[in-house]
């Protein structure tokens, strides 16, 4: 892949209609969010095999097809912040680059340019046209987050790669209508309960696992997780089980 590849011109994310959200999922905590407005943002996309596990999901699109105008890192992980996977994009449009200083650290250090690089801590926001996107606390690393999305009359909380903590219930008051989990019971994430009881206390009207479907060596039946919502009466959320590449449509068309 050359810098001289030219930029695909036809928009493999179409834009949904007027008071909807479109979200793509892209596998492990990747997705790609569709304002109606047509902005489009991604979240983690991990697009290579450049960790040293048995990637058993599919690869959603290349990367140089990934056509987004942002994208945000929850942690310097590598299947979250992918170096093969952002500076490929990065060859390919002019894309910008949110997330915590080690995520901005790890790609500076593989070649990244500085000046598309945005470091967002815990508590900042980025105000991108029609989307506005805060960073919150994950229970991880040591400065990890999670994304507080608004788009399209909607709100988005994507709890990045985290454990559960106290932090995260103090988001009750933020209206939220989505939450994507990161679900797997292993290697420091919620399990299906503790996903259960943060949708129900932030009163989510869906739930959409991730992070359970990537790597043979960490894999979770999401069905575990609708178990454990419908066992909790109080809660008033569904979920949404997608697979890499399917597109879902918020409030469903």
């Amino acid at each position: 892949m050359g810098r001289d590849r030219p930029l695909v011109t036809e928009p493999i994310f179409p834009p949904p209609s007027a008071g909807h959200f479109a979200l793509h999922y892209l596998g492990q905590s990747g997705v790609v969010l569709v304002s109606d407005r047509g902005t489009r943002i991604a979240v983690d996309p991990y697009l290579s095999d450049s960790v040293p596990l048995t990637r058993v999901a599919p690869v959603a699109c290349l990367p140089e097809d990934l056509e987004v105008d942002h994208i945000f890192l929850s942690h310097d992980h590598s299947d979250h912040t992918d170096p093969q996977t952002c500076l490929a994009v990065m060859r390919a449009r002019h894309v910008q680059i949110w997330g915590p200083p080690s995520s901005m650290n790890v790609l500076r250090g593989a070649g990244a340019r500085p000046d598309r690089l945005h470091p967002l801590e815990r508590g900042a926001t980025a105000n991108l046209r029609d989307v506005t996107v805060q960073a919150v606390h994950a229970q991880h690393t040591e400065d990890s987050v999670g994304y507080i999305i608004s788009l399209s009359g909607r709100t988005l909380y994507h709890t990045g790669d985290s454990e559960l903590s106290e932090e995260m219930f103090w988001l009750h008051s933020r209206e939220i209508d989505v939450m994507l989990t990161c679900f797997a019971g292993r290697w420091e994430a919620m399990t299906a309960g503790q996903a259960a009881s943060l949708a129900e206390a932030l009163r989510v009207d869906v739930v959409v696992p991730i992070h359970h479907d990537m790597f043979a060596e960490n894999r979770s039946d999401p069905d575990t997780l609708v178990t454990a919502i419908k066992a909790r009466p109080a809660s008033r959320a569904s979920v949404k089980i997608l697979n890499p590449g399917d597109r879902w449509v918020y409030p469903e068309e």
